[in-house]
């Protein structure tokens, strides 16, 4: 009875499910929808920001006798440095109010990557092995 879920999107808009800006949802194009009607946009209809990770290893074995040698490693996680956004923030989770606060702004880390044991900033590690 007059629950409004779903934010509306104006007809005139011009923002991107994709939009690769960092800020998501700008407070223009969405409007709420009259009372006692759904808006038009869907349930997760905006995505955030994409997660990459790129991570190198070089190796180098010397060979000390016949059954004797020694590995060299260093291994770099999250060489480019990219930081895991979070969510773009939205004033109220149950319904779009973008005319206060900082709607569709992004101010925090992805937690569900910096809580787990995946560097979120670039780590270096060097190793030694011997192998016989």
């Amino acid at each position: 009875m007059g629950r409004r879920d779903f934010a509306g999107l104006k007809r005139d808009s011009s923002l991107s499910r994709w939009s690769p800006d960092a800020k998501r949802a700008i407070s223009g194009p969405f409007q709420r929808p009259a009372f006692d009607t759904f808006g038009n946009v869907g349930r997760n209809w905006l995505r955030g920001p994409n997660d990459y990770f790129a991570d190198a290893t070089l190796t180098k074995e010397f060979p000390i006798k016949e059954r004797l040698s020694a590995q060299f490693q260093f291994q770099a996680f999250n060489v480019f440095n990219h930081v895991p956004l979070g969510l773009p923030s939205a004033t109220n989770a149950r319904c779009i109010d973008c005319t206060s606060g900082n709607p569709g702004l992004i101010t925090s880390v992805d937690q569900s990557v910096a809580g787990t044991r995946l560097p979120y900033m670039r780590t270096l590690q060097f190793g030694a092995r011997l192998q016989f």
